[in-house]
């Protein structure tokens, strides 16, 4: 039986190779085998002749090797093996954090589920912190607890702050997904502060739960920097449709696809000249030489024949006449222009 055969049958099933290497061989370029094959169907292959006919000994590979070698999420940042087995149960305590943009709620329960500091708020800034962490010590104090575990759920932006000052005092924190601690809920319909405690509680103490990861200097930069580049392109190109539509409004020609008179639209010239006289009417007033004196004057690089063809498909443009009607307009435009810039 050649190599490659039987790495592509040990990839999918179990088989056996016949100790007579030349009758294998003879069977494996039988075209029994390779109609079988191109089925994709799981074979033992064959290792014995019955009438010297080829039997294929077909199996169900029913029994699923588990990859995986812990119930636990990968992503899981409290290691609670290493917890359990350095404290017993009773020197554990939890503490779920329900975070908020000004006030943060907490509370502290065993690892048996009993409250042994009802849910209170604290404010959100460096004294609330404080006052926060010194009632969670008394509660460890007074309770015999030697681990204190905490938890918060992944709320936008208002853990960023929270949840590395923790860190920083020495707690282990878990920012935990909010699916998972929404699964630990007895009611999923229910959603109120108390009950989004104890779900949280609820994820610290079993551990199936997975947390988002918070990076830290460099990273977190590249991740703000790879977050805001989109949405600065979308704001450019929504304000780049605003100012090519009313230019096709105000000042039809100028911006021809078939004859351009600026190498680039979106350069500085063009959009110079756009912002300071946004309708043909007005180009017209101003005239050829003191167009050519302006471009000259802001260092545009532009010559008398830019000012020319801008002349030309002012006369040529189809513009409304009132006046009255292009004041909007012009200043939405030059709105935009100024954003762009």
């Amino acid at each position: 039986m050649n190599d490659k055969l039987i790495k592509k049958l040990s990839k999918s099933c179990l088989f056996a190779i016949c100790p007579d290497a030349k009758r294998c061989k003879r069977v494996c370029e039988n075209k029994y085998l390779t109609k079988v094959f191109s089925r994709k169907a799981k074979i033992l292959c064959m290792h014995e002749l019955v009438n010297k006919e080829p039997v294929f000994y077909r199996i169900d590979n029913k029994e699923q090797t588990m990859k995986t070698r812990n119930i636990y999420p990968a992503s899981n940042s409290l290691p609670l093996k290493k917890i359990m087995a350095k404290y017993s149960l009773s020197e554990i305590l939890c503490v779920p954090i329900e975070v908020a943009k000004y006030n943060h709620k907490a509370c502290c329960i065993n690892f048996f589920g009993d409250i042994l500091r009802p849910a209170s708020e604290f404010p959100n800034n460096s004294h609330g912190v404080d006052f926060f962490i010194l009632k969670v010590t008394g509660v460890a104090r007074t309770s015999g607890i030697k681990k204190i575990l905490m938890g918060s759920e992944s709320t936008g932006d208002y853990h960023r702050n929270l949840t590395p000052r923790l860190k920083l005092l020495g707690f282990d924190v878990a920012v935990i997904n909010p699916f998972d601690s929404w699964k630990e809920r007895f009611n999923k319909n229910a959603k109120i502060d108390k009950i989004d405690l104890g779900s949280i509680a609820e994820a610290l103490i079993s551990g199936k739960f997975s947390s988002s990861y918070v990076p830290g200097g460099i990273y977190y930069s590249l991740r703000r920097a790879t977050r805001t580049r989109p949405k600065f392109i979308l704001r450019r190109t929504d304000s780049q449709n605003v100012i090519a539509g009313l230019v096709h409004q105000l000042f039809p020609g100028v911006w021809d696809k078939d004859d351009s008179i600026f190498f680039d639209r979106w350069g500085r010239a063009s959009l110079l000249v756009i912002q300071r006289y946004p309708t043909s009417q007005r180009i017209l007033r101003l005239g050829e030489n003191r167009l050519a004196r302006f471009l000259r004057k802001n260092n545009t690089k532009l010559t008398g024949k830019t000012a020319r063809k801008i002349i030309s498909a002012a006369r040529c443009s189809l513009t409304s006449n009132n006046p009255g009607e292009q004041t909007m307009d012009i200043l939405a435009l030059r709105s935009h222009i100024m954003e762009e810039v």
